[in-house]
């Protein structure tokens, strides 16, 4: 029965594999003067016709000429001619297209000659020669470049039967760019933009300065600084731009970027928008702030204006009109979609595009909600996600509360953060909001306010230290991996009840001093404000065990004084959690002697096995706090005999344990 099952589902992929038809597979037309080109899907069926009718021409012995160039990419595919161009000749050919077939790497087409549709003239076909007319019209330097642009468009749209090809589009837009026509600065940009930001952004600032405004407004959305964003709308709404004109009364309409909110500016901006494109942005606004007129956003919306269309379709929730917005570039409408996918993924996937559509725009609630998905998940791509929606010019105010409760440090929009941090900042608060003052609504600096600004330079300076100060004392944004030092001073007491004459030259139990210095690697969740750590690490240790100056009746002062004393090496872990700037672990260590001989004593100590606890403060980079510590012994037991005015410590090869107390103060670093 397998064998069975197994031969049926063999002829099943036979036949779904062989769906081409017989022309293709065998290259054989079966009716009269017929010929079959093939091409691939880099080339387009333009080139396959190419080739058939030289075929064509070969079998009817005629003087057609088909020209078409090829090469080969890195890949070694072939690659379409930048120009393909058929001529008919003095016997010219017409000829009708009988068939058309596609796979998935080839373009195939079956023409047949018709006499009835010859060419006149010997002219050209009319696609061929409007091709062949914008080559010879966009090497006019006298024309600025401005077809240039339509032929472009040829190639970025696959027209007059051409393959899609951005690759020449993007050449010929970039040359209309380049001889005047600063419409394909723009075009040449959006292309760019899918391979590099930094090159999109040079085709948008060439055509922003040379006094095409709607770069300007394209250039502003790849902006990341807020204030060089609204110079950017100020400088394309000059310009005539329709779009800079809407956002920039958006501005006003809000009061960003330290402006006061001025609802007068802003309706006068709406409607010199509306003026210079009745169906924008601008005129959407414009509705928005007036009573909600259902019949004129829809004419808007028929008009494929995206903004009107998603605003709507959410009023009226319906789907469709959320749908069209969505096809035609919305932001919003991404985003009202995105609240509605009942699929995780689908509302991740929305969201998303709103958010990376409304960043280049005037729409950054999606970048919130977003985060808003992620913070469980994954808390560092939310605070990202947070940070494009609160570093913003449009920017939304509860996305930087969230933010600044994760990470302060990445809350960086002076209009909104400044006002979360301690009472000292709203010094830099007022400083900052006195410079912005002093420019009026056009941007332009008053004398008198200026001269005005000068004598006060202190107060922006004790602003700055204030806030230099206060950023000390709030949490880093945390990491997975640091490198980690400490170093720790402290006190312990250690008992030598086995070392018989002992209690002669000194106390049973002994109270010295110990230092240490660790350096490891802290491995942690990195989540605010409430993280888990653990940190392995090696040590090196000095203790001090006892007085030499015990051990002689009568003393040396330039040789016998100072401390017998214990070198160890050793390693353990700290593992605890922090919350905000707190730090609360446990510690384990063990460490082993290496020194025999100290100050000509024999040291009885060999080794110690340590646990405790500690609790520590992180400011900046540098980690204070206090550590206890319970500290197991083993030590060698032996005999303390008097020897010629001195006394002598001999050690046998007994062992024993005995237990200490040692409490430190500790200094340490991560990065």
């Amino acid at each position: 029965m397998r064998w069975v099952w197994f031969g049926v589902l063999t002829l099943l992929s036979a036949m779904q594999a062989k769906t081409a038809p017989q022309w293709v597979e065998s290259k054989i037309c079966a009716e009269q003067y017929c010929a079959i080109g093939q091409a691939s899907k880099q080339e387009g069926q333009t080139s396959a016709i190419a080739r058939a009718l030289k075929e064509l021409r070969l079998s009817l012995n005629t003087s057609v000429q088909a020209e078409y160039e090829q090469s080969t990419d890195t890949s070694g595919q072939s690659i379409a001619s930048e120009r393909v161009r058929i001529y008919a000749g003095a016997h010219n050919i017409g000829y009708k297209i009988l068939a058309r077939y596609e796979d998935k790497r080839y373009v195939y087409v079956k023409i047949q000659y018709d006499p009835s549709k010859k060419l006149v003239d010997e002219a050209p076909a009319p696609e061929f020669k409007e091709l062949e007319n914008l080559e010879r019209l966009c090497e006019d330097s006298t024309l600025d470049g401005y077809y240039c642009v339509s032929l472009g468009d040829k190639y970025h749209k696959g027209e007059l039967e051409l393959a899609k090809n951005d690759k020449l589009a993007l050449k010929y837009y970039k040359k209309a760019c380049l001889m005047g026509t600063l419409e394909g600065c723009v075009l040449a940009g959006e292309i760019a933009l899918k391979e590099s930001k930094k090159s999109a952004q040079w085709y948008y600032a060439h055509a922003c300065e040379n006094g095409y405004g709607l770069a300007c407004a394209k250039s502003a959305g790849l902006e990341e600084a807020a204030r060089k964003k609204l110079d950017l709308y100020t400088q394309g709404c000059r310009l005539n731009d329709a779009l800079s004109c809407a956002y920039l009364g958006e501005v006003y309409a809000l009061g960003l970027a330290n402006l006061q909110k001025n609802a007068t500016k802003a309706k006068a901006l709406y409607k010199q928008s509306s003026q210079l494109n009745q169906y924008g942005d601008g005129a959407v606004l414009l509705l928005e702030e007036s009573d909600f007129d259902k019949s004129s956003m829809q004419k808007l919306c028929n008009h494929n204006n995206a903004r009107a269309c998603a605003h709507l379709g959410q009023s009226e929730q319906n789907a469709s009109l959320l749908q069209k917005a969505f096809a035609l570039g919305s932001a919003q409408g991404a985003y009202f979609l995105g609240l509605q996918a009942k699929e995780p993924k689908t509302r991740e996937k929305l969201l998303a595009h709103s958010c990376e559509i409304g960043v280049q725009n005037d729409f950054t609630k999606a970048c919130e909600a977003l985060g808003d998905t992620l913070l469980a998940s994954d808390k560092s791509r939310a605070q990202d996600y947070y940070a494009a929606s609160c570093n913003h010019l449009f920017y939304e105010e509860s996305a930087c509360k969230k933010l600044y409760d994760l990470v302060p440090n990445k809350c960086q929009n002076e209009s909104v953060c400044l006002s979360f941090t301690s009472e000292s900042v709203p010094t830099a608060v007022a400083v900052s909001s006195a410079v912005d003052a002093i420019i009026d609504e056009d941007g332009e600096l008053y004398p008198t306010m200026v001269h005005k600004a000068k004598k006060k330079p202190q107060a922006s300076q004790i602003g700055k230290k204030l806030e230099s100060i206060a950023s000390i004392f709030t949490p880093r944004e945390p990491k997975r991996v640091k490198i980690v030092g400490e170093l720790a001073l402290g006190a312990h007491s250690m008992d030598f009840p086995k070392i018989r004459g002992m209690h002669r030259i000194t106390d049973d139990s002994a109270m010295g001093f110990m230092s240490m210095g660790r350096f490891g690697v802290e491995i942690s969740t990195a989540r605010q404000p409430l993280s888990f750590y653990a940190a392995p690490f090696i040590e090196l240790v000095w203790q001090g065990l006892f007085d030499v100056e015990e051990f002689a009746t009568e003393q040396d002062d330039d040789n016998d004084d100072g401390k017998v004393s214990a070198i160890l090496f050793g390693s353990g872990v700290q593992a605890g959690v922090q919350y905000k700037l707190w730090r609360f672990y446990g510690v384990v260590d063990y460490m082993a002697n290496f020194s025999r001989i100290s100050r000509n004593v024999s040291v009885p100590l060999q080794n110690v096995l340590g646990v405790g606890v500690g609790v520590g403060c992180e400011l900046a980079f540098m980690r204070v706090g206090v550590q206890y510590m319970y500290q197991s012994y083993a030590y060698n037991t032996g005999t303390i005999y008097e020897y010629r005015n001195s006394s002598i410590l001999v050690l046998d090869s007994m062992k024993v344990r005995s237990g200490a107390h040692a409490v430190f103060v500790t200094l340490g670093v991560g990065f």
